[in-house]
């Protein structure tokens, strides 16, 4: 049986290689006359400034000049149990959180991350996880990893 890969950390080869494993959702790129046409109030993008692709896309949408156009949510850097209230779910991964919040720890709870002004919730479904995100598009892989782009509806 092969298990799926939730988190980076399930990426990992036993010699400390990281395998990256492709993700659910492949989309093309969001430009005129594609399947993905560009227009405003049209697309809204999830990220972690913790994950270097999911940055990496942050930076584009601003030097493209879309940061006006495409909206987007940015997580707390620190990993947390997506399903806290059931045991059987161990699943750990991005949470939103609010500028102002209480500081978040890991979930063996050392360290401690304020909710500072990088962190912004999502403003079109108010979920408080990306893996909510994926469950509404209906993944059926389980990796619930940024960047990842919605189409508003």
């Amino acid at each position: 049986m092969v298990t799926k890969a939730r988190t980076a950390l399930d990426e990992m080869a036993g010699d400390g290689e990281f395998k990256r494993t492709a993700a659910a959702f492949l989309g093309g790129q969001i430009a005129p006359g594609t399947k993905y046409e560009p227009a405003a109030g049209r697309y809204h993008l999830y990220v972690s400034l913790a994950c270097p692709w999911a940055a990496g896309t942050l930076t584009a949408l601003h030097l493209k000049g879309l940061d006006h156009v495409i909206s987007h949510s940015v997580c707390h850097p620190t990993w947390r149990r997506t399903r806290p209230d059931d045991p059987d779910d161990k699943h750990c991964g991005w949470h939103f959180k609010a500028p102002g919040e209480p500081p978040v720890s890991n979930e063996l709870g050392h360290g401690e991350n304020e909710c500072d002004e990088a962190c912004i919730p999502d403003s079109v479904h108010g979920f408080s996880t990306v893996r909510q995100v994926y469950e509404l598009a209906k993944d059926t892989a389980g990796k619930y990893s940024t960047p990842v782009r919605t189409r508003r509806r």
